[in-house]
């Protein structure tokens, strides 16, 4: 079976050339056949081409690789990556993918290149799957003989189709390379002897630097999976970070002022850096290998996703905050209210998606999660119907806008100065003291009489003459009430009281309007612009002392309430008789 081996691999070797020469090229996966021993070919020529580019980096000056010998590691890159295309890596988190694709080609070339290979013409080749007329009958999976390594056909997807090593067999090379790592190289030119060894005990991805070449001997035994200067790095790495964020944290976020929602954001935005580093360190840098390169970025995976969701979170209440300070938005009021209730919600919405998109980059299925969201949200809107009414009350009203913190209002029985607006209640300060806290859903149902709002305070009384009183005395009283409202004529921008209630549009009124039983009653109104209360009343006082003086110097009299009693005369001659009777 070698010896076919050796005379297949010259047959088609030069298939990856051609395909490295049109780079958006795929390497033939048509068959199982093609999908096999490309991909042994073409890690074959990654294998080659960095080993001749370590060697001329080795004799080069230097720590890192040198300028000179990146192309040839660049066109190993683009073989390897060739070879990686075989391998259906599809049912693996979206987020590991990446360092799979690495990893598991190299042992996977390790497995091959230690067991016997069937010879070329027994691998099922197009010349077999042309003979097949039925789709549905095509070769479903060629799995190599006496081991479990399965080429698998696509069926769904952009690959459909071609046949690629199954995620099964992906997800099972660990273990499979443990069982055959024991065993000896095959004796013929088609492997990469320590391909796996170069790959896994030195830094960076496929060619390491220079500097690498100067780690002691013992540094390069392996303990655990892993070398032990790959050990000493990790822990380094973590041991640095764990002391770093604990000062920045000591000095960020412990000290209690104004600006602690900025040094927050700063620090959540150190911790996502922080994490993408030890990200790159780990697997590109000092290149941990294995389940324990799985762990590890399983875990800095979770915790990137969630910083990322709790900093958006954090950003958006920060802006929230942020324009409620702005002048014109006061900050108990329901404008401020509802800025941050919706910039909660959109924190929310925003926290949420990234959480669930980087549990799905996480291979964790999310469409069961969401459902699961769906009927608990349901399930507690039922529960908490009341406050939902309120909660719709509150938009009704911040659409209305009937009335505003700081307005004076009159609900029900209760008169006060509006003096928080929230989204479940809104809170009154009465005049007699106490708070009183009125559901939203009421206040969206009920009349709202808002004082606050009135462009003027109008006043309205009687004056009552005595009913002896002449129609002189009456005209008079007239016409010197009408004086007092009036304004007289003042020089220059002398104010006068009167202009307070001497508006254009609503000017003082006076007239001789009924006959009372007991008086001559004497109607007055007039509008105190602007409506400020205790501005009004002492006008008001000030017109009614005036009215007084000034009827009281025309010895008019104020007529008060009275009641005739009147009682018919006792006949004594029927009394009399009544009582004889």
């Amino acid at each position: 079976m070698i010896d076919s081996l050796d005379v297949t691999q010259t047959e088609v070797a030069s298939e990856p050339s051609d395909e490295i020469n049109s780079p958006l090229k795929t390497p033939d996966v048509s068959s199982p056949r093609a999908t096999l021993f490309s991909f042994i070919d073409n890690m074959n020529t990654s294998y080659e081409l960095l080993m001749e580019a370590q060697e001329e980096n080795l004799e080069l000056p230097g720590l890192y690789i040198d300028e000179s010998v990146k192309p040839k590691t660049y066109e190993a890159e683009r073989y390897f990556e060739k070879a990686a295309y075989s391998l259906d890596l599809s049912s693996f988190p979206p987020s590991l993918r990446k360092y799979l694709g690495y990893n598991a080609p190299i042992m996977l070339k390790e497995i091959l290149d230690r067991i016997d290979l069937p010879a070329f013409e027994d691998v099922p080749g197009s010349d077999l799957l042309d003979s097949i007329q039925d789709a549905d009958s095509a070769l479903p999976f060629y799995t190599i003989p006496d081991t479990e390594i399965t080429l698998v056909r696509i069926n769904a997807g952009f690959q459909q189709g071609k046949y690629l090593f199954s995620s099964e067999t992906v997800s099972r090379l660990e273990e499979f390379y443990d069982k055959s790592k024991h065993l000896p190289y095959r004796s013929d030119k088609n492997i990469s002897k320590g391909f796996y060894t170069f790959y896994a005990g030195t830094p960076g991805k496929l060619m390491p630097p220079r500097w690498s070449s100067f780690l002691p001997d013992w540094t390069h035994q392996e303990v655990w999976s892993q070398t032990v200067w790959q050990w000493i790095f990790l822990i380094a790495y973590f041991v640095i970070a764990f002391f770093l964020l604990s000062i920045i944290y000591k000095y960020l976020i412990l000290p209690k002022n104004d600006n602690i929602n900025f040094r927050r954001t700063i620090f959540l935005i150190i911790v996502l850096a922080l994490t993408l580093f030890l990200s790159v360190m780990i697997s590109d840098r000092i290149n941990i290998t294995g389940g324990l390169l799985l762990v590890l970025k399983i875990i800095l995976a979770s915790i990137f996703w969630f910083i990322l969701a709790l900093l958006s979170f954090n950003m958006i209440v920060a802006f929230s905050k942020y324009l409620v300070k702005l002048k014109h938005v006061d900050k108990i009021g329901l404008e401020a209210t509802y800025t941050r209730a919706i910039f909660m919600v959109l924190a929310i919405l925003v926290a949420s998606s990234i959480i669930i998109y980087g549990l799905s980059e996480l291979g964790i299925a999310t469409v069961s999660l969401i459902t699961g969201v769906g009927i608990g949200g349901i399930a507690i809107a039922l529960a908490a119907r009341s406050t939902l009414e309120n909660v719709i009350a509150s938009f009704t009203i911040f659409a209305d806008k009937p009335y505003t913190v700081g307005d004076r209002v009159k609900i029900m029985e209760h008169n006060g100065t509006v003096e928080s607006i929230g989204i479940r209640s809104t809170q009154i300060r009465l005049l007699t003291g106490p708070v009183v806290s009125i559901p939203n859903e009421k206040m969206a149902s009920i009349e709202i009489e808002n004082i606050q709002q009135r462009p003027f305070l109008r006043r309205e009384f009687d004056i009552r003459i005595k009913y002896e009183s002449s129609r002189d005395i009456v005209e008079k009283s007239v016409d010197i009430i009408k004086d007092v409202l009036s304004v007289p004529n003042i020089e220059g921008d002398e104010f006068h009281p009167n202009l307070a209630i001497n508006s254009p549009d609503y000017p003082p009124r006076v007239y001789f309007n009924k006959i009372n039983d007991d008086s001559f009653n004497i109607y007055i109104i007039y509008w105190h612009f602007p409506p400020v209360h205790w501005e009004y009343m002492e006008h008001a006082e000030t017109i009614n002392f005036e009215i007084i003086k000034r009827l009281k110097e025309a010895k008019i009299d104020f007529a008060f309430p009275t009641r005739s009693l009147q009682l018919d005369p006792v006949d004594d001659d029927k009394s009399k008789a009544g009582k004889e009777e």
